[in-house]
């Protein structure tokens, strides 16, 4: 972070002046011992116990604070150095955050409700680069990419969080400091106590000195703590302000993607074009080749069996001397994915209600994903002694309708149908279907409602299931101005909500959540203009 130079000076700095204090106090030691000499007699002859602090601590006159501190000793200089290490930290972060607000201060002037792609490009290209001009060029680069903005409400997020991580870096190393300036005051301190008492006679010199380097370096290392929180926590305060900003314009720019996704004028230029060229991008054309393969129409299917005109479709049939006869096993409800409780039987008699045995009937799949008890869509059996031949529907993993149909071998006029019904399982999922990244004037209703689907595991939709919409942002509003909403899936698994939004303009937040259902959280966001 710092430059190399930059600290090998502070270091000798800090050096030049211990080396300093150093050769001063032993300079001030050698005078005072002298002067204590030649006043000995007159001190004697005097009889006095008086001792002047100032020629014990060498202070001979504070006039200020700075001569305060010479009495945290040689300790002074090591919280002096971690003070200043501190704010030139301080200083490096904060110059960092004005020039990012100055150089992304271009971005921010745009109306980004009606930017176009290449007016992004042409002002991150000529401004130098930022925080925002960061996020929008890496919003840029996806879109280009994938050509949707879906899913760049995650990518913000995470741009956001490496700056925090990053903004991290500096707190870490700021709390360094001020807990080394506390420590360093509390090392002056247990070095104050031990020159006082250190060969255990209690004189007076001692004590002053002793003393006033433990209380000194004490309330340095305090008062360098302090002050170092004290711009850390502002520091961080603009730290956060200027990392909001970035976050709103960053969601504004990602509804003005998924804008201009439902246009045609969506096209992103590459490194190498020329923005600054007059000549206009042509939106994409559709060719005449497409259009036609859309309108050509699919020729209808060939029958797959031949019925007759005057074939019978009821519920008992007969295909000459024999009667086809349901037994049991229609119209059975089970969850999907799960064998029917009973087996499908039918019966081949004669005219007399005989059963006929060593019949071959077809039993056959003809609607729903479901196999018989062979694993196959289709299996063939033979009648018993008593006419009677039955198989085993086990149904797919497709809720619904499923229908087994059962003839004669050979036959196509004479057969009967077996019907059966696929219900969905327990929920697993609820699911994002339309609605989100709207904007519409604050305070009215957005044209489209939050819609959701709740399904089961096999994406099966899920009737009846309760589902919540829940105002997390803003102060919009769901019918009969309810900030929830609750509400229930209908058959085809869909839950809706209208929404009206609140009555300043900014940005809503709606969460709809299905009790029950593990991966249940949808977050829907809607922008009030103003």
């Amino acid at each position: 972070m710092f430059n190399r130079n930059l600290i090998l000076a502070i270091i000798l700095i800090i050096l030049f002046l211990l080396s300093h204090d150093n050769i001063l106090a032993l300079a001030q030691m050698s005078i005072s011992d002298s002067t204590a000499q030649a006043s000995d007699s007159t001190a004697q002859v005097a009889n006095t116990n008086k001792i002047d602090p100032a020629s014990l601590t060498k202070i001979k006159d504070i006039k200020s604070l700075w001569d305060i501190t010479r009495f945290g000793g040689i300790f002074r200089w090591f919280i002096i150095g971690i003070f200043i290490l501190g704010m030139i930290t301080v200083l490096y972060k904060v110059s960092e955050l004005l020039f990012d607000t100055q150089h992304s201060h271009e971005l921010e002037k745009l109306n980004l409700r009606k930017v176009t792609l290449i007016d992004v490009m042409r002002v991150i290209k000529n401004n130098k680069t930022s925080m925002l001009s960061h996020l929008f060029k890496y919003m840029l680069d996806l879109y280009q990419t994938r050509r949707s903005a879906e899913g760049f409400s995650d990518e913000i997020i995470d741009f956001v969080q490496i700056r925090q991580d990053r903004f991290q870096a500096f707190q870490s190393k700021m709390t360094f400091f001020s807990d080394t300036a506390g420590a360093l005051g509390l090392l002056g301190t247990v070095w104050g106590m031990f020159l006082t008492f250190f060969g255990g006679d209690l004189e007076k010199h001692k004590i002053l000195s002793g003393m006033g380097v433990a209380l000194i370096t004490t309330l340095m290392g305090l008062v360098v703590s302090i002050f170092l929180n004290l711009f850390t926590t502002q520091t961080h305060s603009y730290f956060r302000k200027r990392i909001d900003k970035v976050t709103d314009l960053g969601n504004q720019f990602r509804l003005r993607l998924h804008q201009l996704e439902q246009t045609l004028d969506n096209s992103v230029p590459d490194d190498g074009e020329d923005l600054d060229s007059p000549e206009e991008h042509q939106p994409y054309e559709i060719s005449e080749a497409v259009i036609a393969a859309v309108d050509q129409q699919l020729k209808s299917p060939e029958p797959i069996f031949n019925l007759n005109a005057n074939a019978k479709l009821t519920s008992k049939l007969e295909y000459n001397d024999f009667k086809l006869i349901p037994i049991s096993g229609d119209n059975q409800m089970v969850e999907v994915n799960t064998r029917l409780e009973k087996p499908l039987v039918v019966q081949i008699s004669n005219n007399n209600g005989s059963g006929i045995a060593n019949k071959p009937l077809i039993f056959e799949v003809i609607k729903g994903n479901g196999k018989l008890s062979n694993g196959r869509k289709q299996e063939e059996v033979l009648t018993d002694a008593s006419g009677l031949a039955q198989t085993h529907l086990i149904l797919g993993s497709i809720a619904g309708e499923n229908q087994v149909r059962v003839k004669l071998k050979d036959s196509h006029n004479s057969f009967i149908h077996f019907g059966a019904w696929g219900k969905s399982t327990e929920p697993d999922q609820m699911v994002y279907i339309s609605g989100n990244h709207q904007n519409s004037p604050y305070g009215k209703e957005l044209k489209d409602p939050f819609v959701v689907k709740v399904i089961d595991k096999f994406d099966n939709p899920v009737t009846e299931w309760p589902v919540t919409f829940k105002v997390v942002k803003g102060k919009g509003y769901f019918p009969e101005k309810k900030s929830i909403f609750l509400t229930k899936t209908d058959d085809n698994g869909i839950a809706e909500a209208y929404y009206t939004l609140g009555d300043k303009p900014g940005f809503n937040s709606v969460r709809a959540t299905a009790k029950g259902v593990r991966r249940s959280k949808i977050e829907f966001e809607a922008l009030g203009q103003g």
